[in-house]
């Protein structure tokens, strides 16, 4: 007997349930069953197979059986090739129609229970061990195999976040470089699509996204892709690790002024194919170098200062203002410090980790 797990289900960094569950003796191929009577002169009588699945969290989660008194009967030197997409009416060259029956432990019904709603197989490594009796499932032991898969499952469901440059939509952070290092921290093994698009009046960010995404990307890692990047879409690669910086060349400079959104979409390994995941969506925009820093500062404030007094904004506004300091907590903050605070407090207000009120 010979037994294994198939590479696209050991290599994947997500296991679909569904592809597990219901592939309808159609899907992807998840393992492969070699039965072979080695005696050319014998027939091999009174088989039955026996399949118990355990896992390194939980343990033993399932048996399965070859019904008592179904045997089947392997005639001399012939081989059995078994994978799940063969095996719907029993086993295939077999005349007996062998029938399974199984039983979960306690641990094992209460992980598959748990299973309902969910899309993947949990983070954990999964044994599936293969066995042959002669007699009954409890006779005499003739062959066994283990193989496994499930030691690069991916934690998190998402299990990435940007990190650089601009921030969440709605931030209006300004950057001066012309050559900016995307990064966002994810796993290093994973394989990243970078897309990024310039903004459109009356067009959202996410109606901009989708049409981007929705071509093939441009360029690929060390070679020429097969996609055509939209008038509107400044870069679409896909990219190895979890960061990459804009190239002086080969590529459209960023335009002072111009503000510009991007995301990243994790091309997750799976045991149905690529699985895509998508990041949030940040947005950036890029300094102009013909307005000084002071007037590029003052606008920043006042959109912050907009956002957080709301309605009283105008009448600020009408009245003329300058930010001399800002004060938490009885510590005062000046020049830059002051409007690195008031960022933070922007950034919190929209997170909802704190609540603004304006006092008379």
């Amino acid at each position: 007997m010979d037994f294994e797990i198939d590479k696209t289900l050991e290599n994947s960094q997500v296991i679909n349930i569904q592809s597990l569950l219901a592939n309808d003796l159609q899907g992807p191929t998840l393992f492969r069953l070699l039965l072979k009577n080695q005696n050319s002169s014998e027939q091999l009588k009174d088989l039955y197979l026996r399949v118990v699945i355990d896992s390194d969290r939980i343990g033993r989660i399932l048996e399965v059986r070859q019904v008592s008194g179904r045997p089947f009967s392997l005639d001399p030197g012939q081989q059995v090739f078994v994978n799940n997409n063969n095996s719907g009416n029993g086993l295939p060259g077999i005349e007996e129609r062998i029938a399974f029956e199984h039983d979960y432990t306690r641990r094992g019904r209460e992980f598959y229970n748990g299973l309902k709603g969910l899309t993947s197989l949990p983070a954990d490594r999964y044994q599936v061990t293969v066995e042959i009796y002669r007699g009954s499932i409890n006779g005499e032991l003739l062959a066994s195999q283990t193989d496994d898969f499930g030691t690069n499952l991916v934690e998190n469901t998402r299990g990435f976040y940007l990190l650089a440059p601009g921030d969440e939509l709605g931030s209006e952070t300004i950057i001066s470089s012309r050559y900016p290092n995307f990064q966002w921290q994810g796993r290093l093994d994973i394989r990243y699509r970078l897309v990024v698009v310039e903004s459109r009046t009356h067009e959202s960010a996410q109606s901009l996204m989708d049409g981007a995404i929705s071509t093939e990307p441009i360029e690929l890692i060390s070679s020429s892709g097969a996609g055509s990047l939209l008038d509107y879409e400044i870069l679409d690669i896909l990219v190895d690790g979890s960061g990459y910086q804009y190239p002086s060349s080969g590529v459209q400079d960023l335009e002072p002024g111009t503000r510009y959104f991007w995301r990243i979409i994790s091309q997750l390994e799976t045991s149905d194919g690529i699985e895509e995941r998508e990041s949030e969506i940040w947005s950036f925009t890029m300094a102009d170098l013909r307005k000084s820093s002071g007037d590029q500062q003052a606008i920043e404030i006042s959109r912050i200062l907009e956002r957080i007094l709301g309605d009283r904004y105008e009448e600020v506004r009408q009245n003329g203002f300058s930010l001399e300091s800002v004060e938490i907590e009885g510590q005062r903050f000046h020049s830059g410090q002051a409007v690195q605070k008031l960022r933070e407090l922007d950034r919190k207000n929209e997170q909802g980790d704190v609540s603004i009120l304006i006092e008379n």
